[in-house]
């Protein structure tokens, strides 16, 4: 329509000329404008289409999902969550591309954390793990079943917090307390999931172990509980300000282990995982030890100290 008015309007302009070339100009450019929306349109419905098929070739590949896992994801009924088969193809294409879960990308649970059902926030829980993307994040969170077993899950201001992340899961308009049951679901599973790969790895004799006494001379291990603020700069990601906030923490409470430093510096998990080796939890002279909490817990699913407040979720 907006090519014949063009036309129409070169014609015009042509036999009477003056203002009416302006007239011409304006339905040539809005003429141009209305095409290039239809090309925008025609590609983001291809890029949809290759989206929904990529997502149900890796379905068709990976149907066989985990009994204990599809058990955890059954623990919300809600508007706006789905399950499995029941996950619009649009909807789980759109959380593929905006919060993929960690490692294999197919979505097996999502809630949908947008008013008008487009899927682009929300919550996505997979194979190896879960993602989100609150509304105003620019990234989401990934985080592996390994690094949410370690974590405390608990109810906060109608925010679910695990360790230091928090998920507001706004715009989806399930009940917070209804999304923490589901945390609390992942979480359990997350924690059989880690305990398995814990009791595999000490019975498997093909893998050499570390000796704890065997350390990199080049990287001296750091005592946590009483070393310098110069000795702690000295560890993989902590600056000034992590060191700050590690000396202002002892003072009131010495560190136990790894996973309650990271969890109070707000690290990520590969940052932890540099800093095995690199550090001891003996306790300063004179420190107080956290009594609820063993000096290094060595299994998996060990209750620890809640320092963020509200319920706790084991």
């Amino acid at each position: 329509m907006f090519g014949f008015f063009t036309l129409v309007s070169l014609v015009v302009a042509y036999t009477l000329g003056g203002w009416w070339w302006a007239g011409f100009a304006v339905m040539f450019l809005a003429w141009l404008g209305k095409r290039q929306e239809a090309k925008e349109k025609r590609e983001a419905a291809d890029r949809v289409e290759e989206l929904e098929d990529q997502a149900e070739e890796i379905v068709r590949e990976t149907a066989d999902w985990p009994e204990a896992l599809v058990e955890a994801c059954s623990s919300l009924v809600a508007h706006g969550y789905y399950v499995g088969d029941l996950i619009p193809e649009k909807k789980r294409s759109n959380a593929m591309v905006n919060f993929p879960p960690p490692g294999n990308p197919v979505i097996f649970a999502l809630v949908d954390g947008t008013v008008f059902g487009s899927a682009d926030r929300g919550l996505a829980v997979g194979r190896d793990g879960i993602a989100w993307k609150d509304f105003g994040k620019e990234n989401p969170v990934q985080m592996t079943w390994d690094f949410l077993a370690q974590r405390q899950v608990a109810l906060s201001g109608g925010k679910v917090k695990i360790g230091l992340l928090e998920y507001e899961g706004t715009g989806s308009g399930i009940d917070p307390e209804k999304l923490e049951t589901l945390f609390a679901s992942l979480h359990e599973y997350a924690q059989s999931v880690s305990a398995l790969g814990l009791k595999q790895s000490q019975h498997h004799v093909d893998v050499p172990r570390k000796s704890p006494e065997v350390v990199d001379a080049t990287k001296p291990v750091v005592a946590i509980n009483s070393a310098e603020f110069d000795e702690l700069l000295a560890l993989p990601g902590i600056g000034a300000a992590e060191a700050q906030m590690i000396l202002k923490r002892r003072s009131e409470r010495s560190f136990s282990s790894n996973t309650e430093l990271a969890d109070y510096l707000d690290l990520k998990p590969h940052i932890m995982t540099k800093l095995d080796g690199l550090t001891d939890f003996g306790p300063a002279e004179g420190a107080v030890l956290p009594e609820t909490e063993p000096t290094k817990s060595t299994v998996a699913n060990a209750p620890r100290l809640n320092t963020l407040g509200g319920r706790t979720i084991d």
